[in-house]
């Protein structure tokens, strides 16, 4: 029979990487749900919704995101991104060149999450606004 620290290494292991968080963020292995506010230029909320965000190496984001904007149908999809110390860049797909999609682009303070936003074109970032996220 195997030494009980052979039998429980597995088991250790799985408890290291569960509390593995970015001591800046709280965003973790495991995923993390913000509520997510976009506002236009003028202040005025255009959407809001929730993203899912986690970084399984501290660095690379990953994701999904939902967005209900007032005068459109929701929107959903995966998100990927880089986290930086507390500067934080994401990209709400699609992730190729035949569509646009939207990028975020904030500074991480704990679970408040603060930015600007726009849109990806062929003409490369275009600015809208302001957003505003907040974790659990």
């Amino acid at each position: 029979m195997r030494p009980l620290f052979v039998r429980l290494t597995p088991f250790l292991a799985v408890i290291a990487i569960a509390s593995c968080r970015n001591e800046i963020t709280g965003i973790g292995f495991f995923p993390v749900r913000f509520a997510i506010q976009l506002s236009d230029t003028s202040g005025v909320v255009v959407s809001s919704g929730a993203m899912t965000l986690r970084t399984p190496d501290g660095r690379a984001v990953e994701g999904t995101y939902m967005l209900v904007p007032q005068t459109e149908y929701p929107q959903t999809g995966p998100l990927e991104g880089t986290l930086h110390g507390d500067a934080l860049d994401i990209s709400l797909g699609p992730f190729d060149a035949t569509d646009s999609g939207r990028w975020l682009s904030g500074t991480v303070r704990g679970a408040v999450i603060t930015g600007d936003w726009g849109y990806v074109t062929i003409a490369g970032r275009v600015r809208q606004g302001t957003f505003s996220s907040h974790g659990p």
